[in-house]
């Protein structure tokens, strides 16, 4: 009775086991890798049936790997060797089992997390198949034949961890044979069913063991990540949004914590020095100095005051070298021309640009009263050229009177002529180059050309194409 009890109450606390578990590891899935368990088995092996037993002995090898956290399945062979004797000595008896099973096994202990585990406490439930071979001494009782049997196999251990790849178990599990002949185990058939103890002592060894791989799942938990993670988040330090100098950087991460306000920093909270120039841009009066000069106290880059050669400079470069040329001379100014003056697009209205180059040129023909010079104007190709040819005369005619109304230049020394679209300087449309008029001493039959006929040019914006006007 007293047995029976004891396997029912090892059944119940399985399968309420098997409940526990599952409210425990839904939703979380175990490692890809981990290693399985090799172990060897030597202990006390016991038949409690109808003969009193004596201590008997058995050895066994197991294969055992994790499902998950909770559970794992064992593969094992034992060998056993069972004694007894009656009170009276008349029969003895010595029984040797050799047992294949597969177990079951919860760990028990991985229902909740206290920390990383040393221990390992576990419940086993399963079968077996059981080759039993009764040797029977006595006068009255024949020697029963070999047989095997199915058994039930049920049992708990308790194994201590010395490494991540070695521990020490102690366990116990009762076999439990099926069947006719069950109540053979001692070679006599009583009134009581034989059941076996085997009680033994396991040296484990997890294999498989390499980077990557994990020790079997029963000694870990699927709480321990978790349990380490929020132990790391208790541990960082307390985010403070506290920022002393209102620069827009968290204490935390500001580099300097005391800059004045307003002052622009960069994003470690340091005062931004945009020029390089080692002035902060809140005291720099030129915070994009110059590069490549020396700076004040105030950031103001010292750039030297630059040589420019002045308008006088020109005039007296100028007249040095027209002072002894003779311009009356012979061949003397065949291929000698002034600046010429240029004009923007469709207007012969004369630039300020060019009030400079006028000057020179009306310096010269006042230095030189006795020559006349040729003014000539030209465009460019946009145009048709009879509006090309207008533009031309116009831009001439403004040039003259310019020189005639601003330097006193008589008009009969100067021959306006006009040369539209040809001769341009550059082979292209559009071109300020080609929009000029030139200047150049008048040679002999050198003559007037009166207003081209066309349409009234450069006045207004001009519309349409070559063809058009």
């Amino acid at each position: 009775m007293l047995r029976n009890n004891f396997l029912l109450a090892i059944v119940i606390s399985l399968f309420g086991g098997t409940l526990t578990a599952q409210s425990v590891t839904v939703g979380y899935a175990p490692p890809a890798k981990h290693a399985a368990e090799f172990g060897l088995a030597v202990g006390y092996a016991a038949n409690y049936g109808d003969i009193d037993n004596r201590p008997g002995f058995g050895i066994g090898l197991h294969y055992r790997k994790a499902i998950d956290y909770l559970w794992s399945v064992r593969v094992e062979g034992n060998y056993l060797s069972l004694n007894g004797e009656t009170d009276d000595q008349t029969l003895e008896y010595n029984t040797t089992i050799a047992s294949l099973g597969v177990h079951g096994i919860m760990s028990l202990n991985n229902l909740r997390y206290d920390g990383p585990k040393k221990t390992n406490i576990y419940a086993l439930f399963g079968g077996g198949v059981n080759s039993i071979s009764p040797d029977v001494t006595s006068s009255t009782v024949a020697d029963p034949d070999s047989y095997t049997k199915v058994s039930l196999q049920t049992g708990v251990g308790f194994a201590f961890k010395i490494s991540e790849k070695f521990n020490v178990a102690i366990e116990t599990m009762g076999i439990r044979p099926f069947g006719k002949d069950q109540d053979l185990v001692d070679g006599f058939a009583g009134n009581d069913n034989d059941f076996i103890n085997y009680t033994n002592i396991r040296l484990n060894f997890n294999i498989g063991q390499r980077e990557g791989i994990k020790e079997p799942l029963y000694w870990a938990s699927p709480f321990e990540d978790v349990m380490r993670d929020i132990a790391e988040l208790k541990a960082r330090p307390k985010f403070d949004l506290t920022d002393e100098d209102k620069d827009g950087i968290v204490d935390m991460w500001d580099e300097d914590t005391a800059t004045p306000a307003g002052a622009r920093v960069d994003a470690k909270g340091n005062a931004m020095d945009s020029d390089g120039d080692g002035v902060a841009d809140y005291k720099d009066k030129e915070p994009y100095s110059a590069p490549g000069y020396t700076v004040n106290g105030e950031g103001v880059a010292q750039i030297p005051e630059p040589s420019y050669i002045t308008e006088g400079d020109v005039n007296k470069i100028v007249d040095a070298k027209i002072k002894d040329y003779d311009l009356t001379a012979k061949d003397a100014v065949v291929n000698w021309y002034l600046p010429n003056v240029n004009f923007t697009n469709n207007s012969y209205t004369v630039a300020r640009s060019e009030y400079e180059k006028l000057y020179q040129i009306g310096k010269v023909m006042r230095s030189n009263p006795q020559m006349k010079f040729v003014v000539r104007g030209y465009t460019d190709q946009t145009a048709s050229e009879n509006y090309n040819n207008v533009l031309s005369y116009n831009r001439a005619a403004a040039t003259v009177d310019h020189l005639v109304n601003t330097y006193n230049i008589a008009r009969n020394r100067l021959v306006l002529q006009w040369g539209g679209e040809s001769e341009n300087i550059i082979p292209v449309n559009k071109s300020k180059i080609n929009r000029r008029v030139e200047i150049g001493v008048a040679k002999a039959g050198d003559a007037e050309m009166g207003k081209p006929e066309g349409p009234d040019a450069g006045v207004g914006t001009f519309k349409g194409n070559k063809s058009g006007y």
